[in-house]
């Protein structure tokens, strides 16, 4: 996917563009909403779990993070939109695009350290195709809460609970004809395949 759709899904997305909408539905901690696209015509379908405390943003207001996945014309999306912009901590090797130092722990267990590729406006984090998303999502599998620090002008730590989880990936990769991941998935799944 080329980087500026990736930015073009994630600003849709976080500004919850405005399309033929169904009501949303609650899977476990996440709110699934489904939009049809007025262009296109092509259902796209979002699941977004947000933090459970305030991190701050710019102008030092209160602001909850978010973790959503997506499936937005065939291309299945994983991402942490934050409520600043977030600091390049690397360069991927091969697309040479910026990303964001992550560190997560999943449910209590140890924490991984991994790079996520940044968006355009700078605001999330994650994978936005069908190679990285899918690894992620998959490290994802069986958990209840996703601890994640991503550093703006300093590091923040959001609380996600993503009970659910298995259920809306099956959803969504089935609507982007997406399989999971065969391998069993690394300790550090790398979003960039």
């Amino acid at each position: 996917m080329k980087r500026g759709r990736a930015a073009a899904l994630a600003a849709l997305m976080f500004l919850g563009w405005t399309t033929t909408a169904s009501a949303d539905e609650t899977i476990g901690a996440w709110t699934v909403s489904d939009r049809v696209s007025p262009l296109t015509g092509v259902t796209s379908i979002s699941a977004q779990t947000v933090s459970t405390q305030d991190l701050v943003d710019p102008a030092g207001q209160p602001e909850r993070a978010r973790l959503v996945m997506a499936c937005y014309e065939g291309t299945l999306s994983f991402y942490a939109a934050w409520p600043e912009v977030l600091r390049i901590g690397t360069t991927s090797l091969l697309a040479k695009l910026p990303e964001a130092t992550v560190r997560y722990r999943l449910d209590g267990g140890p924490i991984k350290d991994d790079a996520w590729v940044i968006s355009n406006d700078g605001a999330a984090a994650g994978s936005f195709d069908n190679v990285g998303a899918p690894r992620l999502i998959a490290a994802l599998s069986g958990g209840r809460q996703l601890v994640l620090r991503m550093t703006g002008r300093g590091p923040q730590d959001a609380v996600f609970p993503i009970d659910g989880v298995d259920t809306v990936a099956r959803e969504l990769r089935a609507a982007c004809g997406v399989h999971a991941p065969a391998a069993p998935v690394a300790a550090n799944p790398s979003p960039n395949g």
